[in-house]
């Protein structure tokens, strides 16, 4: 076996555990956990790119020579620099009128005897049911579609992919899936984690690096193999594969595909819809919905 035939076995360990071992290093000796995030995310990020660099999954995509890149990035920076942050803002606005209203449970709804570990995974098992379904309706309803065809467009995944999101889908998804575990009460550290892994996950899902499972991790966790058939132009595949983080719902709900026995022809949506530049990609959703409204062709 060739050396890289043996790595492409540890890309995805390899990644994760370093990522992971950064945030518990950082955060037991007290580092200020947002910027710390921001840290961890920009270093997880190099290695992902350097990975791609020395062991592409396809030697004919390249973040350097997609069109896209310049575009891409400036997604990216509109999710974490604008989306997120106005996110946060909204959830603590409604969980001060939450509070103040006096809706607020007098005793915590949320397991807070639980070991952290334990809060973790049903933090897990309920951001994976809400993220499961929220992707769901995006690819069912065409007003929230118009949003979710901008990350669905490209013709070849790379890490610059995974952030390839409307500001307006994220905004949604940043408000919708943490709130019902804060008016449970569940613990920021516990919703940190799974932000984290999340992350982490997502990155490498939609990353050029080659990676190899066993047949049944596919099964378990969204591998690259498992999310490319989602990015597929076949509408059956991209509707299939819809869970974030775990494969529990696809299965349960009868939407997961193995890549072992569907393989991906081409990437992206066919007649792409997704106009090529950066302004008119933020504008499209909502001139698109607006003739909708307004009964236009």
């Amino acid at each position: 076996m060739h050396w890289r035939d043996g790595l492409a076995w540890l890309t995805w360990p390899l990644v994760m555990a370093s990522s992971v071992a950064m945030a518990v290093w950082g955060f037991a000796r007290g580092y200020e956990a947002g910027l710390w995030l921001f840290v961890i995310s920009v270093v997880n990020f190099m290695l992902v790119v350097l990975l791609e660099h020395l062991l592409p999954r396809r030697r004919d995509v390249s973040l350097l020579k997609d069109r896209q890149s310049l575009n891409d990035i400036g997604h990216g920076v509109l999710v974490a620099g604008a989306a997120r942050p106005l996110a946060g803002a909204v959830t603590v606005a409604f969980l001060a009128w939450w509070t103040e209203a006096g809706l607020a449970f007098e005793n915590p709804a949320w397991p807070v005897a639980w070991s952290l570990p334990l809060q973790i995974v049903l933090v897990l098992l309920i951001t994976s049911f809400l993220g499961y379904w929220r992707h769901r309706v995006h690819h069912t309803w065409g007003f929230l579609w118009s949003y979710h065809a901008l990350h669905h467009s490209p013709q070849q995944l790379h890490v610059l992919k995974g952030n390839r999101l409307h500001f307006g889908e994220e905004l949604l998804r940043f408000v919708l899936i943490p709130l019902p575990l804060l008016v449970l009460g569940a613990p920021a550290e516990a919703i940190l984690w799974m932000t984290l892994w999340s992350n982490f996950s997502g990155g490498l899902a939609h990353s050029n690096v080659d990676q190899r499972f066993p047949n049944w991790f596919h099964a378990v966790v969204p591998t690259v193999h498992v999310h490319s058939i989602h990015h597929a132009q076949d509408m059956e595949h991209q509707t299939s594969n819809l869970s974030p983080t775990i494969c529990l719902w696809d299965h349960l709900f009868g939407t997961f595909l193995h890549p072992k026995s569907h393989p991906v022809e081409r990437l992206g949506i066919e007649g792409d819809p997704v106009p090529a530049g950066f302004f008119s990609q933020l504008a499209q959703p909502f001139v698109d919905n607006y003739r909708s409204l307004r009964g236009a062709p």
